[in-house]
């Protein structure tokens, strides 16, 4: 568990450290979206639950064509199962997520994206017919994944983004068999409240 905790401890220290200056190079956006998420094991299939995320993100003009973007985000995921005897139960799990995020320009506007995330769990409940309950306690506590797009970054402040979550490390606690792993797509729209700034930037955004 420390080991995966290094990795998001770091992120946001990275995170922290970039705010003031990204301000005066780049900018600073807020973000929202809307997805869906199930959980992958070879054990047992599940089916896409709705999904949600918010937050900040910082894009930072490394060159014309070279972005690097660290973000902070609250992101809803999950999966609907059905039992062997045919029950109906989702789980939500609700993350702190800090994803670094490096995006290439094919174009003045669009972008291909592809980096790591480092997510903490929050919560997590499982919902039935009868109610939900926490099962936070059964799922790990730390997530690495990796995360993969494109994007369109528009002169006027406005991005939309595509993005695929693909989950490294097993969600269960104590689970040597099911080994489910976290997958997510989410469309997300971001708006950069603090304008870009610098020659680089604006020449190719038109």
């Amino acid at each position: 568990m420390t080991s995966m905790l290094r990795p998001l401890a770091s992120s946001i220290l990275l995170l922290g450290f970039l705010l003031p200056s990204a301000a005066q190079r780049s900018g600073i956006g807020i973000k929202a979206g809307l997805g869906g998420a199930r959980v992958s094991s070879g054990a047992y299939a599940t089916r896409l639950a709705p999904a949600g995320t918010f937050g900040l993100y910082v894009p930072l003009l490394a060159s014309p064509r070279f972005e690097l973007q660290p973000e902070l985000l609250i992101s809803a995921l999950g999966a609907l199962h059905t039992t062997r005897e045919g029950a109906e139960h989702t789980v939500h799990q609700y993350y702190l997520q800090v994803p670094l995020v490096a995006k290439i320009f094919v174009s003045n506007c669009v972008a291909l994206h592809g980096g790591v995330q480092a997510s903490k769990l929050l919560a997590a409940d499982l919902a039935t017919q009868d109610g939900s309950r926490s099962v936070t306690s059964e799922y790990q506590r730390d997530e690495i994944a990796l995360v993969m797009g494109a994007g369109l970054d528009l002169r006027s402040g406005v991005d939309i983004t595509l993005r695929y979550h693909n989950g490294m490390s097993p969600v269960l606690v104590n689970d040597e068999q099911l080994l489910p792993r976290n997958r997510a797509l989410f469309l997300s729209v971001g708006y950069r409240l603090l304008a870009f700034k610098g020659a680089g930037t604006q020449g190719r955004r038109r």
